[in-house]
């Protein structure tokens, strides 16, 4: 308030995200998480505080139709991170298959800093599911899917991970070999070569969700703001659920429902690599 801020982009953490969107009720100034994942952010949600991106309970229900579309699995398995941000995925996307007659057969759990994954696979290779979801950290999941493919679980079963699989990183660290023709549900599907270019020259980085989503959040405050035609927060407010913008991760417009409150909701794309590059399932 004694900066005159009319609007706030961020955070990136959920954590830092659920203690900023009350302050910026009691305060009247509107505000953009660059991205953060947990449901509480915007259910029941803030009047001040928006998100682009799906939240881990909405990924499920926009996402999974896709997969079910394509894939047409009957059977699915999971191995994910034994902390809340792995039950809620699994728990989320294995009530989302059941409504598609998906049934789930094996459902294993790891601690955080695991780097032998070969029991958990081994009971997944065992039980065939059309379809496996692993979910942890980058570098777990790096691991889990070199193992996998080791032991012969990507031969037989459609290995999907979660969104920071569908990065670069995964490239980096598991190798092309090692993840060639497994999955990822991603926050982006693809953007300009010419855009990819200017990041890379910039930042001497890969494309990753964290860029698309703050230059997305860039310009969906600064349109605000000119539709607007205002710096009070308010009327910024007012203009931002408004919003109506095609951004480089997807169509960016904010709902209210189902007990959320200005969250976005485009369709997550699906990811498969192959040689070595990010492909886009059609």
């Amino acid at each position: 308030m004694e900066d005159k801020v009319v609007a706030v982009l961020g955070d990136h953490c959920s954590s830092c995200c659920m203690a900023i969107a009350p302050l910026l009720d009691d305060f009247k100034i509107a505000g953009l998480t660059i991205e953060c994942a947990a449901d509480a952010v915007t259910q029941p949600g803030h009047e001040f505080y928006f998100r682009m991106r799906p939240s881990m309970g909405l990924m499920a229900p926009l996402g999974i139709p896709r997969i079910v579309e394509i894939f047409k699995p009957k059977t699915a398995g999971f191995i994910n991170i034994n902390d809340d941000y792995g039950h809620s995925f699994r728990d989320s996307f294995k009530a989302e298959l059941a409504k598609h007659g998906v049934e789930t057969v094996v459902e294993e759990d790891f601690e955080r800093g695991t780097t032998d994954f070969t029991v958990h696979l081994t009971k997944i290779k065992r039980v065939k599911p059309e379809v496996a979801f692993y979910v942890g950290a980058i570098s777990e999941g790096a691991l889990i899917v070199k193992q996998a493919r080791e032991l012969g679980v990507t031969d037989q079963t459609a290995l999907f991970g979660a969104e920071e699989m569908a990065e670069m990183e995964l490239l980096s660290l598991a190798g092309a070999d090692a993840i060639e023709g497994t999955y990822a549900l991603a926050l982006w599907g693809s953007v300009d070569p010419a855009f990819a270019k200017r990041v890379m020259d910039r930042f001497n980085a890969p494309m990753h969700y964290g860029i698309i989503f703050g230059y997305d959040a860039l310009h969906v405050v600064a349109k605000a703001i000119e539709s607007a035609q205002s710096l009070d927060p308010v009327k910024i407010r007012d203009a931002l659920k408004k919003t109506d913008y095609q951004g480089l991760e997807g169509h960016v417009k904010f709902d209210s429902f189902e007990g959320y409150k200005n969250q976005g909701r485009f369709i997550p794309s699906i990811v498969k690599w192959v040689g070595g590059q990010r492909t886009v399932v059609e």
